[in-house]
């Protein structure tokens, strides 16, 4: 998200196609956070942000450093006064709305995002959190913190860097290409195994800065060669940033050489001046100049307002509810632009900076106090720290499983001889390392070894098994390649079947999946796990009644009931074609809800009161531990 300005008095001369680009960003970004199933890609209006940024800051850089006028501390005292203010409010709302609507362990979580906001290492915490089960990112209302914290990472190493260069007589474009070019090799060479990586890393990441500032390097001292075809570049340039908004999707290998549509766009479309057709007419126009002068506040606003709203209703919110939310986070950022940025920006005194700083502290301070319980959530109920204990009972993999890549293929392994069974599937499989791992553990002289193939960053392996896409052929091939180990000695494949509902329907893909079920269970024991209970009222979260905004208590147990008449509806079909699939293959057909629903009434607490899902689809640990005795089997030596 970018922050510098292009009115700073200090800045290039003002440029209103670069506010209306803005527009375009932060318009994309919160149509992909509001409706994420219909601007698929709005998500790279970061990117755009990146490329400006960029641009500004080193050319402000560049032409403070030639001019022998470059300080330090007016650049930081720049950059706190644009940055903070709005920031210190938003953070500092959401902590107090946080602390009256948040259950206990939301606000925990909070405090943990608000200090590192605050301290502007939001990207790496989230690059810690990152996995299948961290909290959901619609629970987490400063997510969006990210991108603010690579860019003010951006401001703290690129100045220092380039007036290293200057003194030693170095050529600035050389080290923005230099720079440039190291940390886009870094994001392609981490976006097949470390995706999390790519993603949140400054080093992933700095490239799309510095291609605005090679863009600043060139508008400085190579002019002339940006005033050939201005106007097809600036056309080019929104063509590319349409065509990304439209075609990538969350599944897109992100940024890798994707992120190139929307950072060389911003280039084409900046880099050919605000007197183009396109620039002058759309980017300049007093709509888009204005929504790109809150474009900051806004971006600031839209996410917590998003989450808040939903985490209050519980539920999905509706279409118009999205839009209301839209429409108050346009309204705070309007007010937040002018009662707070404006006003401040006339101020001068060097207290300003200090006290800004000094608030920006306070709130890091108390997200500490709040992810140490020393600031406690104001909504408590009986039982309630027991319920939501629940909600982290995860383990995969096991703690004793060792990791093994094979080409794109992590997978993890629990192996006590020459004899393994394969564990293919989603995380409805990987719900099951917990037993294994025991079983394993209990019986080493009686049970096969364990192999665990999950789906892989880089590919959905389950619907590849249906469809045969071709989206990750070499993850594929890997599988096959264990498979047809001598070692291999069954193989076992299991789903949350109703994710890839429109899948298994297709008669096509079910003969794919009949065929790889048939080679895959050819001189191996084959088995094929249906789907467990699963229902929103089964789900920690679900088991709290009253509201989050006067009182909440937990629900008395007479008052949960799981509907297996509903469960059957949403089931009935998947079932019924997977085990036909399954019988024709000779596999054996393992159904969960015999094991764990007897005579049809599914439990919700052990005997200590404590849920026994993780969540509305996954059995906790624990439970898995306890009960999930169905998949023994499968790990029984071949007679």
């Amino acid at each position: 998200m970018s922050t510098a300005r292009t009115f700073d008095p200090s800045a290039p001369a003002y440029r209103p196609d670069i506010d209306g680009l803005r527009a375009v960003a932060v318009s994309a970004v919160v149509a992909y956070h509001a409706f994420p199933g219909f601007i698929r890609g709005g998500f790279i209006g970061v990117d755009i942000f990146f490329v400006i940024s960029g641009f500004l800051i080193s050319r402000i850089i560049f032409e403070a450093l030639e001019e022998r006028n470059f300080s330090y501390l007016q650049f930081y005292n720049r950059r706190i006064r644009r940055i903070f203010p709005a920031l210190i409010l938003v953070c500092g709302l959401a902590l107090l709305f946080g602390w009256y609507a948040l259950l206990p362990d939301e606000f925990q979580r909070l405090g943990k995002h608000l200090a590192a906001g605050a301290a502007f290492v939001s990207n790496f915490t989230l690059w810690n959190e990152s996995g299948y089960f961290d909290a959901a990112a619609d629970s987490k209302p400063l997510l969006h913190l990210w991108s603010l914290a690579i860019e003010e990472q951006f401001y703290l190493i690129w100045p220092i860097l380039l007036g290293l260069v200057w003194r030693r007589k170095r050529g600035f474009l050389l080290v923005t290409l230099l720079v440039g070019v190291a940390s886009f090799g870094v994001n392609i060479a981490s976006i097949a195994h470390q995706p999390h990586a790519a993603f949140y890393s400054p080093l992933s990441r700095f490239w799309e800065l510095m291609i605005g500032g090679i863009l600043a390097y060139l508008s400085l001292h190579r002019p002339e060669l940006l005033r050939p075809y201005a106007g097809v570049r600036a056309s080019a340039g929104l063509l590319l940033i349409v065509a990304g908004i439209a075609f990538l999707t969350r599944d897109s290998k992100f940024p890798g050489y994707w992120a190139l549509l929307p950072t060389v766009g911003a280039f084409l479309i900046i880099s050919a001046g605000a007197e183009t057709w396109p620039n002058r007419r759309i980017l300049s126009s007093r709509p888009f100049v204005w929504i790109g002068l809150i474009s900051y506040p806004l971006y600031l606003w839209h996410w917590p307002i998003l989450v808040f709203s939903k985490l209050v209703k519980g539920l999905i919110l509706s279409t118009p509810e999205r839009f209301m939310a839209i429409a108050a986070s346009i309204v705070m950022a309007y007010l937040t632009y002018e009662l707070l940025e404006k006003p401040l920006r006339g101020i001068r005194s060097m207290k300003l900076p200090i006290g800004l700083a000094a608030s920006m502290a306070g709130i890091a301070i108390f997200g500490l106090l709040a992810l140490h319980t020393i600031l406690p959530a104001r909504l408590k109920a009986d039982n309630i720290s027991q319920i939501l204990s629940a909600a982290y009972d995860w383990q995969y993999p096991p703690a004793t499983a060792q990791a093994h890549v094979v080409g794109p293929l992590r997978y993890f392994v629990e192996s006590n001889g020459s004899a393994n069974t394969i564990f293919v599937g989603d995380s409805n499989m990987e719900q099951y390392a917990p037993r294994v791992d025991r079983v394993i553990k209990d019986h080493p002289l009686t049970s096969n070894g364990a192999i665990f193939i999950g789906n892989q960053s880089e590919c959905t392996l389950t619907r590849e098994l249906f469809t045969g896409e071709h989206a990750c052929d070499p993850t594929v091939a890997v599988l096959h390649e264990l498979i047809d180990r001598p070692s291999t000695k069954a193989v076992a494949v299991a789903a949350s079947w109703l994710k890839y509902k429109n899948q298994i329907v297709d008669p096509q893909n079910q003969e794919r999946f009949s065929a790889f079920l048939r080679y895959a269970g050819k001189g191996r024991r084959l088995y094929l796990i249906l789907n467990i209970p699963s229902g929103d009222e089964l789900a920690p979260t679900s088991m709290f009644a009253g509201s989050r905004l006067t009182q909440i208590s937990t629900k008395s147990i007479d008052s949960l009931h799981f509907d297996m008449g509903r469960f059957d509806g949403k089931f009935r079909e998947i079932n019924r074609i997977l085990r036909k699939i399954g019988e024709d293959a000779g596999a054996i057909v393992i159904d969960p809800v015999q094991h764990l629903c007897p005579q049809r009434e599914c439990p919700f607490f052990d005997q200590n009161g404590i849920p026994l899902y993780l969540d509305s689809s996954h059995l906790t640990r624990a439970y898995a531990l306890s009960s999930a005795e169905y998949v023994d089997a499968t790990l029984a030596p071949l007679n």
